[in-house]
């Protein structure tokens, strides 16, 4: 299980749904269950060698994915929009033969509000903790509570969502910075991420899994929504100043390896 947790923390820096996952594995009802029941010690015993290894999973690879952003940007940039690429072909197959009005409506909505997030809602300037405001600190814990709700659906990512509100590099830079031991700011400034994130999967536990359960295919479709508008984000995001052949070349390669990574992960 605490290996099953550090794939599923892995997954969650990435582009990748830690629920599907979770899934593959076998234990995201118990998760689900346990977590609506934590209180329980069965549950409890259940569930703490898996969110051990989740946070073990998210620490381990996000210093990578911090100096692939700062290093690497467009090319790092490309391969996430070619795992999504790669998602959205499969995805596909769970809507086959659904597209009916309702549910058209209901993608095209969370795609226009997510696109519209992404462009509109000013984005928080990671800054010296003194000069992180009382509306700041609300502003994390509300993203931390939304990003539980978003990791416990089947099928959406926690990193799209962020990448459609503008805090992924912000998030996975403090994560990273925090693995450094010499500076309490980033722990400081993820304390009320944090608290949302573990209040929400409390919380939501019990109402995601009555609502996938009785509404799969509408929830399929928002989530189709979802990951639609995070490779416009991403675009958006890309703020390519230089443009060269190597570039072009170099952008075009991850792009191509995203989108093949992601395909041959989904069949195995």
């Amino acid at each position: 299980n605490f290996i099953k947790g550090v794939i599923i923390g892995i997954s969650n820096i990435l582009p990748v749904s830690g629920s599907a996952i979770a899934i593959s594995f076998g234990i995201y009802e118990p998760i689900i269950k346990s977590l609506g029941k934590i209180r329980n010690k069965k549950n409890f015993y259940l569930l703490l060698p898996i969110l051990i290894g989740i946070i073990v999973g998210v620490l381990s690879s996000s210093r990578l994915v911090k100096i692939c952003l700062n290093k690497y940007y467009a090319q790092t940039m490309m391969f996430f929009i070619g795992l999504i690429l790669g998602g959205i072909k499969l995805f596909t197959k769970k809507l086959k033969g659904k597209f009916d009005k309702k549910n058209i409506i209901i993608a095209i909505s969370v795609f226009v509000i997510m696109v519209l997030c992404n462009i509109f809602i000013p984005k928080l300037d990671i800054a010296a903790i003194e000069e992180i405001t009382k509306f700041n600190l609300a502003e994390l814990f509300l993203i931390g509570y939304v990003s539980a709700l978003i990791m416990l659906i089947p099928g959406a990512s926690l990193s799209l969502m962020l990448i459609n509100l503008g805090y992924y590099k912000e998030i996975v830079g403090l994560i990273s910075k925090t693995l450094a031991f010499n500076d309490t700011q980033p722990v400081l400034l993820l304390l009320p991420f944090a608290f949302g994130f573990i209040l929400g999967l409390i919380s939501i536990a019990k109402l995601i899994y009555a609502l996938f359960k009785k509404h799969e295919t509408k929830t399929n479709f928002a989530i189709f929504g979802l990951i639609a508008a995070s490779v416009i984000s991403l675009i958006i995001n890309l703020n390519i100043k230089e443009i060269s052949l190597l570039s072009v070349i170099s952008c075009s390669i991850f792009l191509i390896w995203g989108y093949l990574l992601a395909i041959n992960i989904e069949k195995e």
